[in-house]
């Protein structure tokens, strides 16, 4: 386990990029995390784990054959989708 939850945008991608640790394996240890978070701090209300493991078996087999994926492939984002007013 890399502890990717607790590692920077820039230490990520310096890994993902030289092959020490894979976009799935960062995005599954990101999934583990918030689904044993979620419960106490309720942050999300919409989990898409099957979307973001596509997502990332994209950005590794790129990433594996060499090809250029962008500047911040590969990192979990989440993103505000509801308001309070």
């Amino acid at each position: 386990m890399h502890q990717a939850p607790f590692k920077s945008a820039t230490e990520l991608l310096k890994l993902m990029h030289s092959k020490q640790i894979s976009p799935v394996e960062v995005m599954k240890e990101t999934i583990n995390r918030i689904e044993k978070l979620n419960p106490v701090i309720n942050a999300f209300t919409n989990l898409y784990p099957e979307q973001a493991m596509n997502q990332a078996k994209l950005v590794e087999k790129a990433i594996s054959s060499g090809k250029k994926a962008g500047p911040l492939a590969g990192l979990p984002i989440g993103i505000k989708d509801l308001e309070d007013v």
